[in-house]
């Protein structure tokens, strides 16, 4: 008898192994499972502790970055619990911490790219899932005032502090540069300097758009989110085909209450104050997501200390474009890195 349980014990121990090793494709399902855990799997999860379905999850989207090590799970802020995801290269130089935040309908399993540039430059990265975005907890896609994302962010921060590599810097990504914009105006700064990849303030036509979600709303609650590549380009046209039929944490509609969110946000920075905060953006000229040129005009007015970079040809997404794009972008990366 006592064979036989050893027997099994084994057994069990390298399905276990074997799951760790070779993870199954990474699904819906095992996000639901995660995210019915969250509480339970309050950050940070040591690599040894990470369940099968973290496993899968950095497989799946190419973040088991050689040499990195990881530290994953879940924070608490306001009412919901947000993915958060630590990679580090142990023993490389200490350049410094950084926190990246992802853009609208997007999350942190696809930043892949730019995580890899930046820990090979001796950064240590923290990767937040914005709430009813990716892994992390609340409605779809959905918020009911930016100040929430503004408070995500202060968390996240609070942790970053606590792991005592300083100094920290911010990246961001559209929704996420408005984010921290949030962060910046209503908390205690962390940050010695923050880069803004296409940075959202407004929308492509804005004032039509906030006519529309004021008629559209009384008939729908949301509106089909469109996977449009114009560019002819092999790679990122296999990028925008994986987002839209592979990858089981994208969304596929854009809520009509968001929408709101952003214009009232707008609203509200009339009086936004002025920061020295040395930021740098970058922004494709090739973006019909954005009102770029409204948004460097704003950004530029507030945060005094700004240096524009223009991608030519570079749409919304840079880090995920084509490699001849998405290596102009970094390399506007490399002055950010130069700037102490």
């Amino acid at each position: 008898m006592p064979g036989r349980f050893l027997s099994a014990s084994i057994f069990i121990q390298f399905i276990f192994i074997f799951n760790l090793l070779w993870p199954s494709p990474f699904n819906l399902a095992q996000a639901e499972l995660l995210l019915k855990q969250a509480r339970q799997l309050q950050y940070p999860l040591q690599e040894q502790n990470i369940l099968i379905e973290l496993g899968s999850y950095l497989q799946y989207y190419n973040l088991n970055i050689p040499g990195a090590c990881h530290k994953m799970g879940y924070i608490y802020s306001s009412g919901s619990y947000l993915f958060l995801h630590n990679m580090e290269i142990p023993g490389s130089k200490n350049s410094g911490t950084i926190l990246l935040v992802h853009g609208y309908l997007e999350h942190s399993g696809n930043a892949r790219h730019l995580a890899e540039f930046l820990l090979k430059r001796g950064y240590r990265l923290f990767l937040l899932d914005l709430p009813g975005h990716g892994l992390s907890e609340g409605k779809k896609a959905d918020i009911t005032n930016f100040i929430l994302y503004g408070k995500a962010i202060e968390d996240a921060s609070s942790v970053v502090e606590k792991s005592g590599h300083g100094p920290y810097y911010f990246i961001g990504h559209s929704t996420g540069c408005a984010a921290f914009m949030e962060y910046i105006r209503n908390y205690a700064n962390i940050y010695s300097k923050a880069a803004f990849f296409a940075p959202l303030v407004h929308s492509l036509f804005y004032e039509l758009s906030g006519f529309g979600a004021s008629v559209l709303g009384n008939f729908v609650s949301n509106f089909p989110r469109p996977f449009w590549d114009f560019s002819g380009d092999r790679e990122y046209g296999e990028y925008l085909r994986f987002s839209e039929k592979e990858d089981p944490l994208q969304i596929s509609a854009c809520p009509i209450g968001w929408a709101r969110s952003l214009f009232s946000w707008n609203d509200g920075l009339t009086n936004y104050p002025s920061f020295s905060l040395p930021i740098t953006l970058i922004q494709g000229d090739a973006d019909i997501v954005l009102d770029w040129k409204y948004n460097i005009d704003f950004i530029t007015n507030h945060f005094t200390n700004s240096s524009v970079y223009i991608v030519p040809k570079g749409k919304h997404i840079l880090f995920n474009e084509a490699r001849e794009i998405r290596e102009k972008a970094f390399q506007c990366l490399e002055d950010f890195n130069q700037l102490q």
